[in-house]
Order: structure tokens, then sequence, then C-alpha cells
């Protein structure tokens, strides 16, 4: 963990494309997000503020656990694990990010990075 940094905004817009969320412009070429709901927000909030770990929990967690799920289907023998387990894990690898060191909204976001298949 010591080698990261704060995620670039095209990392950011990968893993929240991942969530559902689509980036999109408005007739006046104006960047805005829409939601998994249909509703929309100009701008993200900022990496580092409680605003946004909180929009990790809601839209990027929940992604994160499903594909924890999935991966341990893909082993040999496959694995039938809960969405319980898999969120216990997913609470794990971000505790072994060090958030308190480095931010917990950082290391949040790098964690589901990982789990969803970024590199």
């Amino acid at each position: 963990m010591a080698d990261r940094v704060e995620p670039t905004k095209e990392q950011i817009q990968w893993l929240l494309e991942q969530c559902g969320l689509t980036h999109k412009e408005d007739f006046n070429r104006e960047p805005y997000w829409e939601l998994p709901d249909g509703s929309f927000i100009r701008a993200l909030p900022d990496i580092d503020s409680l605003e946004f770990l909180g929009f990790l929990f809601k839209y990027a967690v929940p992604k994160a656990v499903k594909a924890l799920q999935e991966r341990s289907k893909a082993i040999t023998p496959p694995l039938q694990i809960s969405e319980v387990t898999a969120f216990r894990e997913l609470m794990e690898l971000w505790l072994a990010e060090n958030p308190i060191q480095f931010g917990f909204e950082v290391t949040l976001f790098w964690t589901i990075y990982k789990a969803l298949g970024g590199e």
C-alpha cells in the first residue's frame, strides 16, 4: 500500500461505471453522472470526504461483494459463500490496506477496485 496514491479520474470513472453509474454530458456539453436509480449528480464528492466513503458503500461495496461471491464459484472445487462472508472478506482486505495510515476512503477505493478486477 505504501506505493498507492489517490486514483486518477479514469480509475474512478472505471470503478463507478462497473457499479452502474454512467458518465454523460448534457446538451451544453456539461458533464454529469447518472446514478443507477435514474437520478443524477453534477460532480462526484471529493475522494477524501465522508460523502465519497458513503458513495462507495452505497454503490461499490455491493458490486464488490457480488464479485467476491462469483470468484469463489470459479475456484476448484467451487465454493458457495454467502453475502455476509463475502462482505467480511472485503472488510478484511480493506483493513489489510491500513486505512488508518492511508485514509479510509482511498484504501476502500483500492480494495474495491482490485475486487472488481481493476489493475
